[in-house]
């Protein structure tokens, strides 16, 4: 199997960040903003299994950055924060999704080489 070449991967890293905090910011749910990141983190993990945590690293980054740079500009968001770690959180679907897509492609790997 031919994989993307590996700064495409960075690129859409990135971009799926930027798109996780977009949303973030103009959405009052949370669960898009999990599911953007999360499944990013699981695909691109699953591409490129020796680089997953800086995909994770990247995805996961994506929203407290933009809740740094939506205070910078004086946004209001459109749900209450309690605090300032609040959006670190984001770092936890991230890393979820690139653990299980890493361990799932170890498995297959595994069962592929015993068959």
């Amino acid at each position: 199997m031919k994989s993307l070449p590996l700064i495409a991967c960075y690129l859409a890293a990135l971009a799926l960040s930027a798109l996780g905090a977009i949303v973030d910011l103009r959405n009052a749910d949370v669960q898009v903003p999990v599911l953007i990141v999360g499944a990013s983190a699981f695909l691109l993990a699953l591409l490129r299994p020796r680089h997953a945590w800086p995909f994770a690293l990247i995805l996961g980054a994506g929203i407290p950055l933009g809740h740094l740079y939506a205070r910078r500009i004086g946004m209001r968001l459109p749900y209450t924060m309690n605090g300032a770690a609040g959006p670190l959180l984001a770092l936890l679907p991230a890393f979820v999704g690139s653990s299980v897509a890493v361990a799932l492609r170890k498995a297959i790997t595994i069962h592929h080489q015993d068959t």
